[in-house]
């Protein structure tokens, strides 16, 4: 199916960033029922609003560890709490300093799946130019593997892996200018990937809680 995205930002733009912003979240695009406005079940009508993955979940338990004592294995009891609205999910991107943006303005959606390997015929936005008018970002956060190789494919310029911080160092160069951040890798918020982690809370969120500074 042929999916154009829906556009959450302030002005139709592909992204929502805050003023504050200093990390930004990179994604790819929603599923074929988002994009085309047909109602499956309960969702966000936002970025990773879908009723099948468990981003603003992980964001609502992040939120609260902030302000109460909550261990990593207590992500499982926030597979039924989240972010429900568009207003929260904002208020907790304005308040972190998060933005967060999908890399992919169109696309074929094969086989309806909202797998990113089924993204087929992508045609990408210009993140370069958004870096450069956000230039308080320092952190990138993938969403998946994935993210990081359409990155490569058609933006970063170079990857440096840092392996005793666990992370990135990528550049993106557009004729004399070079934008340089820390990237890191998130375990994806969909279902599978999060059912196949809840055993292991630890090892799944330790990059997310880079987002709040912990």
């Amino acid at each position: 199916m042929y999916s154009v995205h829906p556009k959450w930002g302030k002005n139709g733009e592909f992204y929502y960033i805050p003023k504050n912003a200093t990390k930004l979240i990179v994604g790819t695009m929603p599923p074929s029922w988002l994009c085309n406005k047909e109602s499956k079940g309960d969702y966000i009508d936002f970025f990773y609003g879908s009723c099948d993955n468990y981003f603003w979940n992980i964001m609502k338990f992040l939120d609260d560890t902030k302000i109460k004592r909550l261990s990593d294995k207590d992500l499982n009891t926030y597979e039924d709490i989240k972010f429900n609205n568009v207003e929260d999910c904002k208020k907790f991107l304005d308040d972190n300093g998060i933005g967060i943006v999908d890399i992919v303005k169109n696309c074929i959606h094969n086989n309806n799946s909202a797998a990113d390997n089924d993204l087929l015929s992508i045609k990408n936005i210009d993140l370069v130019k958004i870096l450069k008018e956000n230039k308080e970002i320092k952190e990138i956060f993938c969403t998946s593997e994935f993210v990081k190789t359409l990155l490569g494919v058609y933006y970063a310029k170079n990857f440096i892996k840092d392996e005793y911080d666990k992370h990135y160092k990528v550049s993106f160069s557009e004729k004399d200018t070079s934008l340089n951040y820390d990237l890191f890798i998130l375990y994806s918020p969909t279902k599978r990937i999060f059912n196949r982690y809840k055993n292991d809370s630890e090892k799944y969120l330790e990059n997310y809680y880079k987002l709040i500074g912990k």
